[in-house]
């Protein structure tokens, strides 16, 4: 959970956002977990508490999988509400805060620790934002691609 409301437009787009997540290091190109949590407005002990990976594993294995599959799955999410005309500091906190009745008031967050991604990103393209009769512009990253 944020512990200050959320400022607007901290980041102006999805690029913008993009790049503040990335960490250029040893390591190679991946998504910084401390600037992750950064970005959703909370420190890194609470990043460890809600996803469950060790805080040690956050400050000093960023690169293992568990991790960065974490990040990637909360960022195929946000993207989503993004790329459907939400501002990205609007879809973060939608991704934090907004109850989903079809997933058991559940929030996104807590949807993408479950492990439920797939269903959530296939329900919010074929249910909420396009749904019958109204196809996406956009094809959307999925784990097979």
């Amino acid at each position: 959970m944020p512990t200050q409301p959320f400022p607007r437009n901290r980041f102006t787009n999805f690029n913008d956002f993009m790049y503040h997540l990335w960490s250029f290091s040893d390591h190679g190109n991946l998504l910084a977990p401390h600037r992750f949590a950064d970005a959703l407005q909370m420190d890194l002990v609470s990043l460890a508490g809600y996803t469950g990976i060790p805080l040690e594993m956050l400050i000093h294995y960023p690169a293992s999988l568990s991790v960065q599959t974490y990040m990637r799955s909360a960022l195929r999410v946000i993207a989503v509400l993004i790329e459907n005309d939400m501002e990205v500091d609007c879809a973060i906190f939608h991704y934090l805060n907004f109850p989903w009745v079809q997933f058991g008031f559940r929030t996104a967050e807590q949807i993408v620790i479950d492990g439920d991604v797939e269903k959530f990103v296939k329900y919010l393209l074929t249910e909420v934002f396009y749904p019958p009769g109204k196809s996406p512009e956009k094809e959307y990253i999925t784990e097979s691609n």
